[in-house]
C-alpha cells in the first residue's frame, strides 16, 4: 500500500495539476522512510484506486475522502452527478445536504398557491395595509369592479338631481304624502302646532257665521266688504275616500261673494300662541281642500304680530303662496322661511303670536299676502290643516280627542255653576266659585250663557285668576230658597 505523504514537488503553474516530471513524496506502509518518485514511475500504478485519506491534500487540492484514480499520471476524482428530480418550489430558506446538482437549464415549478401579478382569483378575504389605491371607474359603471373613492364622489355630485327611478317614478323624484305613509307610526307627537286641525271641537256650535269672530274652535273668521256664510259640513263617505282617511268627520265651508274693493278680504286664521316658537324657522303648512266648481284659489300666509302692551315691533306680513283647487279632496302645501326675531320687541301683555291665514277673497290691498288669488266668488271647503316645522308635509297629525279638547280650552271653554240654599236675611250676600277644567292663557272673559237664578238680585260673574271663577249676589229675601244656576263662556283667545 502507498500513501501520499506530502504535497507535490513540481514547477507547474497549476498546483492541482500533476505532470511526468513532478516529484511526489512517497512512503512505505508503515514506514518513516520517505521517497520521492515522478509521475512517470507512478504511471505503473495507472488504473490503481488509492484510498486517500480524507486529511490528505494532493498537490495543495485536499481530498475529500473519495477515492481517488492515478490514470497515465493524471489524477481524478469522483465526478458529482446531476439531479434528476424536478427543482423544489421556493420557501423558507434552507441550506440543504444534497450532493447533487441542478443543470443551468432548470426551471423551478410555479407556486400556485400565490397570486400571479397579474390574473389570479382570490377565493378568500383580504386585508390591505396602508392607502391602497384601485383604478377610477367611468361614472355610471354598475358592475362587480371595486369602486374607489374617486368613483364614488363623482357619483353623489352625478346623482344629486335625483333619483333615476323609485316607487314606480322616473326622474328627478320629488317626495310625496303617499311615499311617506307609514311615517305615521313614528311617536313624533306635536309636530303639528295647530289646535283642533279636523275641526272636531266645535263648542261655540257649528255655525253659521257671517261676521269677523270664532268659529269652530281656535279658527277666526276675518272679513271686510265681503259677503261670507260659514259652517260646518258633515264630510260624506265619497269626499272621505277622496281624502284616504275614514277619520275625516267635519268640514268648515265658506260660501262667499268676493267684494270689488280694495280694502275687502275675507279668510280663516288661527293664531300660534308665543311668537318665538317660529321666528327664524322653515315652517310647512298642508291642507285638504275642494271648491264647487274647480277653478278657484285659496291662499295661504304667515304673519308675526310681536303682541300689545308697551312698545312692540309693528306686524311683519309674509307674501302668500297660492294653490288651484279642484272639484275633489286633494292635499296641498306651502313652505315659509319665517323671519327672525332677533332685535325685535314684544308686548308686555304676552299675547304675542305668529298667525296662518287661509285666504278665500282680496282686493288689492291684501292681494300680495293673499298669494294674489284676487277677488272671487265661491264655495270652498277644508280639512285637516297642519303646520310643522320643515320643508316637507309630513302625515297629517291627528290628536287623540281629549287633548285635542284640551288644547281648544286653554283658550276657551263653557261651564255651569249651580247652587241652591237658603240665606235668612234679605240682602245678605250668596257667592259660590269654581275651578275651570285646567288653567287658560290668561285671566279669561266671563260671559253669562243663560241664568236661572233665583231669589238674586245684583248678580254678578268674574274670574279670579286663569284657573278659577266666581258668582253671586244678593238675596232678595231673608229665608227664602236661593238658586244659582247659569251657564258661561269663558274666552282667553288671542
Amino acid at each position: 500500500m502507498i500513501a501520499l505523504a506530502d504535497t507535490k514537488i513540481s514547477a507547474a503553474v497549476d498546483a492541482g495539476t500533476l505532470v511526468a516530471t513532478d516529484m511526489l513524496p512517497l512512503a512505505r506502509s508503515a514506514s518513516t522512510t520517505a521517497y520521492h518518485a515522478t509521475m512517470a514511475e507512478i504511471g505503473v500504478f495507472a488504473g490503481t484506486n488509492l484510498p486517500v485519506a480524507s486529511t490528505t491534500t494532493l498537490g495543495g487540492v485536499k481530498i475529500d475522502g473519495s477515492t481517488v484514480t492515478i490514470t497515465s499520471g493524471t489524477i481524478s476524482a469522483a465526478v458529482a452527478t446531476p439531479s434528476s428530480l424536478t427543482p423544489v418550489m421556493d420557501g423558507a430558506g434552507n441550506a440543504g445536504t444534497a450532493t447533487t446538482y441542478s443543470r443551468a437549464d432548470h426551471v423551478h415549478p410555479s407556486d400556485t398557491a400565490r397570486l400571479p401579478l397579474a390574473g389570479g382569483t382570490m377565493t378568500g378575504p383580504v386585508v390591505l395595509a396602508g392607502v391602497s389605491t384601485a383604478p377610477t371607474a367611468t361614472a355610471g359603471t354598475n358592475t362587480t369592479q371595486i369602486a374607489s373613492t374617486a368613483f364614488v364622489q363623482a357619483q353623489m355630485v352625478a346623482s344629486g338631481a335625483g333619483v333615476s327611478t323609485w316607487n314606480t317614478r322616473a326622474g328627478a323624484v320629488v317626495l310625496q304624502q303617499a311615499d311617506i305613509t307609514a311615517v305615521g307610526a313614528l311617536h313624533d307627537v306635536g309636530r303639528n302646532l295647530l289646535h283642533n286641525p279636523l275641526f272636531n271641537v266645535q263648542q261655540r256650535g257649528q255655525g253659521p257665521w257671517t261676521t269677523t269672530s270664532y268659529t269652530l274652535d281656535r279658527w277666526q273668521l276675518a272679513m271686510s266688504l265681503d259677503t261670507v256664510n260659514v259652517s260646518t259640513l258633515a264630510i260624506s263617505d265619497a269626499q272621505r275616500a277622496a281624502i284616504g282617511d275614514e277619520q275625516a268627520y267635519f268640514a268648515p265651508v265658506n260660501t262667499f261673494t268676493g267684494n270689488a274693493g280694495a280694502g275687502a278680504y275675507n279668510f280663516i286664521r288661527q293664531p300660534i300662541e308665543g311668537l318665538r316658537r317660529l321666528a327664524g324657522k322653515t315652517v310647512t303648512v298642508s291642507f285638504w281642500a275642494w271648491d264647487s266648481a274647480g277653478a278657484l284659489r285659496l291662499g295661504v300666509s304667515l304673519l308675526q304680530l310681536f303682541g300689545t302692551g308697551g312698545s312692540p315691533s309693528p306686524v311683519v306680513a309674509m307674501n302668500g303662496i297660492a294653490v288651484t283647487l279642484s272639484t275633489t279632496p286633494t292635499r296641498y302645501s306651502a313652505t315659509f322661511n319665517v323671519p327672525s326675531a332677533s332685535g325685535k320687541t314684544l308686548g308686555t301683555n304676552g299675547d304675542d303670536c305668529t298667525y296662518v291665514n287661509l285666504w278665500y277673497s282680496s282686493g288689492a290691498t291684501n292681494n300680495t299676502a293673499a298669494g294674489g288669488i284676487g277677488v272671487q266668488s265661491g264655495t270652498i271647503n277644508l280639512w285637516g290643516v297642519q303646520l310643522e316645522i320643515g320643508s316637507v308635509a309630513t302625515p297629517l297629525e291627528k290628536p287623540d280627542p281629549r287633548y285635542d279638547l284640551s288644547n281648544c280650552q286653554r283658550f276657551y271653554q263653557t261651564g255651569a255653576m249651580i247652587n241652591i240654599g237658603v240665606e235668612l236675611t234679605a240682602g245678605a250676600a250668596h257667592q259660590i266659585g269654581a275651578s275651570l277644567l285646567g288653567s287658560m292663557r290668561a285671566t279669561p272673559t266671563m260671559v253669562v250663557a243663560s241664568n236661572s237664578n233665583a231669589n238674586i238680585t245684583g248678580f254678578s260673574l268674574g274670574a279670579l285668576n286663569a284657573s278659577y271663577v266666581f258668582t253671586g249676589g244678593s238675596v232678595s229675601a231673608g229665608n227664602t230658597l236661593t238658586t244659582i244656576n247659569i251657564t258661561f263662556t269663558a274666552s282667553a283667545d288671542l
